[in-house]
């Protein structure tokens, strides 16, 4: 009913702005949800859910990290951190394995959802209690210091930005908009809301084919950008679903790879149980690693999971 009003009184709203709604609007969102949404009882798994070797392994990452860094000072920033699970084994973790990074360490937490915060809070509540203050959280990243030093770090985070949809007809770009009749909701193509979305396809060299579908992150890189002028020496570890731009918008993804999550089902849908399952897009990483060099990030590697857990020694953990 509330997106149904926002569209009544603007005509048409981008998908950006029906995603926003759908996953994050105060109290109604579907990561405003008080119900347990991650895990067995919820629509969908991620690797912190299975088992802690992975949060074990992240923090034998940091702590090589902390090294090359050096330094009296490494903090780590988890960029939606669900249910608190990777904070806390990878807190336990270095805790218990690495002292020395422990006692330089503030993990700090950036979520905007309250409910999912409520579950943090309780899942730390042994690190965050006065006497040891390793967790704090944060809503913006405006009130972290110009200065951060550390690693900041997302699991599955930059995959629920919103994203805006885009379309190509007779060689012209077009941005689908989302509106409402007899209903139900429909998109319609019309002139792109920014000029933005043909600046990001130009950067990346893409030309999308005649009835292609293509999600467009803005969001994305901006947060990429912003992130880069906040650290001031450290590394940025994103770990995600996504491509290379070239694979991402190739004709074997001529439709998109927007999907959706309710009881470990999957859908195509968006449009139906709103509030009441994930919207989520695979990533751009060509995207995201020209606009980090922009703001003086450098891309140190770029793998698949299986290779990265394995290089970090998975096989001995288990």
């Amino acid at each position: 009913e509330k997106i149904i009003k926002r569209i009544n009184e603007k005509g048409r709203i981008t998908f950006a702005e029906f995603m926003e709604d759908s996953l994050y609007y105060p109290g109604l969102g579907y990561y405003e949800s008080t119900k347990n949404i991650i895990g067995k009882d919820g629509d969908y798994y991620t690797s912190p859910d299975i088992h802690p070797v992975f949060g074990r392994l992240i923090a034998k990452q940091l702590h090589q990290m902390a090294q090359i860094l050096g330094g009296d000072k490494f903090d780590i920033l988890e960029m939606g951190a669900g249910k608190g699970l990777l904070a806390r084994d990878i807190l336990e973790c270095i805790s218990k394995n690495y002292p020395d990074l422990f006692k330089k360490t503030n993990y700090i937490i950036l979520d905007r959802s309250t409910a999912l915060r409520d579950q943090q809070e309780s899942l730390l509540s042994k690190f965050s209690d006065p006497t040891k203050r390793k967790v704090c959280w944060i809503q913006d990243l405006s009130e972290l210091s110009v200065s951060f030093v550390g690693s900041i770090l997302s699991n599955e985070f930059f995959d629920a930005l919103p994203v805006h949809r885009a379309t190509t007809v007779n060689g012209t770009l077009y941005e689908l908009f989302v509106t409402h009749k007899d209903g139900r909701f429909i998109e319609t193509a019309d002139r792109p809301s920014t000029e933005d979305l043909s600046r990001y396809l130009e950067r990346i060299r893409i030309s999308l084919g005649d009835g292609s579908i293509a999600e467009i992150n803005l969001e994305a890189v901006r947060m990429i950008s912003r992130l880069g002028k906040i650290l001031d020496k450290g590394f940025v570890l994103t770990i995600d679903y996504g491509h290379h731009a070239y694979d991402l918008f190739s004709q074997a993804r001529r439709l998109g790879t927007l999907l959706c999550y309710h009881k470990h089902t999957l859908g195509t849908d968006p449009f139906i149980r709103i509030g009441e399952q994930d919207i989520t897009t695979h990533i751009d990483f060509t995207s995201l690693s020209l606009s980090g060099k922009d703001v003086g990030l450098e891309v140190t590697g770029f793998t698949d999971q299986m290779s990265f857990l394995m290089g970090l020694g998975i096989a001995q953990e288990m």
